[in-house]
């Protein structure tokens, strides 16, 4: 799949965490894992339907990625972004409660994209886990 926001394609990063202490993995210990798609030019992460769920859910974190320049984030920014799966325009969200925080989401497959910076100011919010989900999930998709 393509990157939405650069010229990047997206590659699988499986993230695994122990379920209890949500530390790294140890040998012999209960583990979740999730498997995401990130671009490895511009640092962003596709989460298909379901997945930002489970990402909140679990209280997972993304390993922090090299910083990118200034200048690109405030392009990816402006950019309109293309869903790598349905390939149309994504609605760009403001989410309530956090101003700052711009997601870019499908409405046709309900999949979520977040720049690197993105993703860092939210888990840097230290939201309660019902905070998370209202602020992103249920704001994000419709009522079914």
């Amino acid at each position: 799949m393509n990157c939405p926001k650069c010229i990047g394609k997206l590659n699988k990063v499986e993230i695994k965490f122990h379920e209890i202490a949500n530390m790294p993995k140890q040998k012999g210990a209960a583990v979740t894992s999730l498997e995401v798609d990130q671009c490895f030019v511009c640092n962003g992460v596709w989460f298909d339907a379901g997945e930002l769920e489970k990402y909140i859910e679990k209280k997972l974190t993304i390993v922090d990625s090299a910083p990118i320049d200034i200048n690109l984030i405030v392009d990816f920014d402006k950019k309109v972004a293309k869903c790598p799966r349905c390939n149309v325009d994504m609605v760009k969200k403001q989410a309530p409660k956090a101003k700052d925080i711009i997601i870019d989401f499908c409405e046709k497959c309900h999949g979520v994209w977040l720049d690197s910076t993105e993703i860092d100011r939210i888990e840097a919010k230290n939201l309660t886990l019902k905070e998370k989900i209202i602020l992103i999930i249920k704001n994000l998709l419709p009522i079914r």
